[in-house]
């Protein structure tokens, strides 16, 4: 039998001792990082919640209130509706005490003036707030017409800092595009709308070729009575033309036919 030496075997538990001890303290140690790693992300996930959350509050307690003429309305509220047998009217009112605001107002009463006493027209609204710019487009459609129907379009670009009215070249330059790149965008669409009508059968093309497409159409030119309106970060003008025709063509178009993608996103951050 084999005798084991008592000294060895005392220095051996007292290393087993000892690594059994490293052992724990490393994993008391790991974790105890794991616990400051956690309790990191925790904070950062906390203060971004807090951020976003404080942020949205101040924004929406402010509501602009600071440049707002009146403080318990909406930066853009309804100020006269009326329905008629199905025909809506509202009509906006910018809600904003600054620069040329005032004269934007003035030019709204005076554009739905001669539709208001009429039964038969519809007046609407829509407005969209990117960043510093508010964008507001009016829309009527006049039915007391002895004719056809007739749309008209009407839109305001305001920047909510000075309150000045954009201009349609500030437009062009912040989004990175000229007027001969929209000119090439409206036609292409309504190029597009013809070759739709042929295929679909509401155009003969031996019958009616471009030209007679665009006569029907009722248009000065691509580049005439645009009006443009930035919504949720997007460039759109809004053209109108007339839809209805001998061909039958009103019951292709739709609404949001008057609508023309423009520019995607701003090129221009100032």
């Amino acid at each position: 039998m084999i005798m084991k030496d008592p000294i060895k075997e005392k220095q051996k538990a007292k290393r087993a001792k000892r690594r059994l001890e490293q052992i724990e303290r490393q994993e008391r140690n790991n974790k105890n990082n794991t616990n400051k790693v956690i309790i990191a992300i925790a904070v950062a996930i906390f203060l971004i919640i807090f951020i976003l959350v404080y942020g949205l509050s101040k924004v929406q307690n402010s509501n602009y209130n600071d440049i707002k003429e009146n403080k318990n309305k909406d930066l853009v509220y309804t100020r006269y509706t009326k329905n008629t047998n199905d025909f809506q009217v509202d009509v906006p009112y910018v809600n904003i005490d600054l620069g040329v605001v005032k004269g934007i107002n003035e030019d709204i009463t005076l554009f739905v003036n001669d539709f208001m006493d009429s039964n038969k027209a519809l007046i609407t609204y829509q407005y969209d707030i990117n960043g510093h710019i508010l964008s507001l487009l009016v829309q009527i459609v006049d039915y007391d017409v002895e004719t056809v129907p007739q749309t008209y379009f009407r839109s305001y670009n305001i920047n909510i800092s000075n309150g000045d009215l954009l201009s349609e070249q500030a437009l062009l330059d912040y989004y990175g595009i000229n007027k001969e790149q929209v000119e090439n965008i409206i036609k292409s669409k309504f190029q597009d709308y013809y070759n739709d009508e042929v295929e679909e059968g509401y155009i003969d093309k031996n019958y009616c070729d471009m030209s007679c497409f665009l006569k029907y159409r009722d248009m000065e030119g691509y580049t005439e009575n645009l009006n443009y309106y930035i919504k949720e970060g997007k460039l759109y003008i809004y053209k109108p033309f007339q839809v209805y025709s001998i061909l039958g063509e009103e019951e292709y178009y739709k609404d949001s036919d008057f609508e023309f993608l423009i520019a995607h996103q701003p090129t221009n951050n100032e």
